[in-house]
């Protein structure tokens, strides 16, 4: 038995696993009661990817060595392995009550619960951990992050703020803090976190995220023009900084200014080396597309979004703005696939799928019921999303079916956004044969209306001959 051990050991240190194997099988064979041998026969047979034998085999040296931990370890690991959480749960715990300061094994636990949702078992991990360690920065970002999961927002972010006052320089916590605010609509208090987080070290990746979120919140605050003229100055006088460089692009986006706004972002997908940044270069070609289709260049808008789909082959929002670009040069069935692979990606965003909802139409009257069913979907994600009330109200109608429930829905997109529904409200009164709401219905034109011109035409003359 042991000599078999011994040249098992050695075969390993001439990296000849295959004959090892062969060797620490003997080993177990001859003597059975040898923990060594267990241990590493189940290690070859676990690197083999036989885990169900390796199993035995530790399983075996646990009963030869109670007291030991590493072999409960090391079950833990392979049931892991074999995605059997509760047995590696299990086997954990056996490890930690033999041997309780390996703090390892508490965040072994802790991850094995996050993944299965059991926040409240996960918690108490990381508290245990932090009694090992209360200084630990990032197990204290971890407990914040399980009360963010957990949704209490205000003591997710008490801990954060105990973890700033251990390490005031902190980007994490600024940024997770930043984003709570931004999430919660507290634009001042966001812009404050971004902020600090940009002001730290501006070229790391969260202060990247922190300059792309920054203009949504310098919009919402008004700033718009004070940040413009404050962002030139700076650019100028930091060139390397290509996250102020996206901001003010961005900045300049939202101000519709989107020539201006292409010549900085065309500059930062320029770059090459370490100044290239890949999620900023991505988002500023996201950015590029939308601004030349804001300008009636298509064309350049699907080159550019299209060749930044090679470079981010899982980027929804990407997909999102070529398939607006798709439906925008009436290419509605390659648009239809854009925004599909968006969703397939990130089903959560509504106007991806009222955009689909659109293309679907666009594409043929025979993709009515996927029309309908796109607009229903980003209604369920947006409840307040008028456009895809008036589009689900206007098709019923004209197809003459659901006639109570399209009009419906239209008075409700009525009430979100009166400025996008009054046509489409005398539209489905007449169809439903109510000829005195129709009369009474205000016709206005709209740039937001949906309603083709021959079909508003053909609505009134419908009226007026109705009456």
């Amino acid at each position: 038995g042991p000599a078999y051990v011994f040249l098992g050991v050695l075969q390993l240190g001439k990296k000849e696993t295959d004959k090892a194997l062969v060797t620490f099988e003997k080993a177990v064979r001859y003597d059975p009661e040898s923990y060594l041998a267990r241990m590493q026969y189940g290690s070859l047979l676990y690197a083999k990817g036989r885990y169900q034998e390796a199993v035995r085999q530790f399983e075996k040296a646990a009963e030869i060595q109670p007291d030991n931990p590493t072999p409960f370890i090391s079950l833990g690991q392979l049931y892991l392995k074999m995605e059997n959480r509760q047995s590696a749960i299990n086997a954990y715990t056996s490890a930690l009550n033999l041997n309780p300061s390996r703090v390892d094994l508490y965040l072994e636990l802790a991850n094995i619960y996050e993944a299965t949702n059991q926040f409240d078992k996960d918690l108490e991990q990381y508290e245990t951990v932090l009694a090992f360690s209360p200084t630990n920065i990032r197990t204290i970002e971890s407990i914040a992050n399980l009360y963010l999961k957990k949704k209490e927002i205000d003591k997710a972010i008490n801990i954060y703020q105990q973890a700033l006052r251990k390490k005031p320089r902190d980007q994490e916590s600024l940024f997770a803090i930043a984003e709570i605010y931004h999430k919660q609509g507290d634009y001042q208090l966001a812009r404050e976190y971004y902020e600090k987080v940009v002001g730290l070290e501006y070229f790391s990746e969260l202060a990247i995220k922190s300059y792309v979120t920054l203009a949504e919140v310098y919009d919402k605050l008004d700033l718009l023009n004070e940040k413009i003229e404050e962002y030139t100055e700076y650019t100028k006088n930091n060139i390397s900084d290509f996250g102020a460089k996206y901001l003010l692009a961005e900045l300049h986006e939202r101000q519709n200014d989107y020539q201006l706004a292409i010549e900085y972002f065309e500059e930062i997908v320029a770059k090459e080396g370490f100044l290239a940044n890949p999620f900023l270069r991505i988002n500023s070609y996201i950015h590029l597309g939308y601004n030349y289709g804001r300008i009636g260049k298509q064309k350049e808008a699907i080159t550019i979004l299209e060749k930044a789909a090679t470079l981010s082959p899982r980027n929804p929002g990407l997909f999102f703005f070529l398939g607006l670009a798709y439906n925008r040069a009436g290419r509605y069935q390659e648009a239809v696939e854009a925004l599909e692979e968006s969703i397939g990606l990130d089903d959560t965003n509504s106007e991806v799928f009222f955009f689909l909802g659109e293309a679907y139409e666009n594409l043929s009257q025979k993709y009515y019921h996927q029309s309908i069913e796109q607009f229903q979907k980003a209604i369920l994600l947006n409840a307040k999303k008028a456009d895809a009330f008036n589009y689900l109200g206007y098709l019923w109608a004209e197809r003459g079916v659901r006639l109570e429930e399209a009009l419906e829905v239209i008075r409700k997109a009525l009430e979100l956004d009166p400025k996008t529904a009054i046509t489409w409200t005398a539209w489905a009164g007449y169809i439903i044969k109510w000829e005195n709401m129709a009369r009474r219905c205000l016709l206005f034109w709209t740039p937001r209306s949906r309603l083709k011109t021959t079909r508003l035409f053909m609505t009134i003359l419908a009226i007026f001959i109705s009456a």
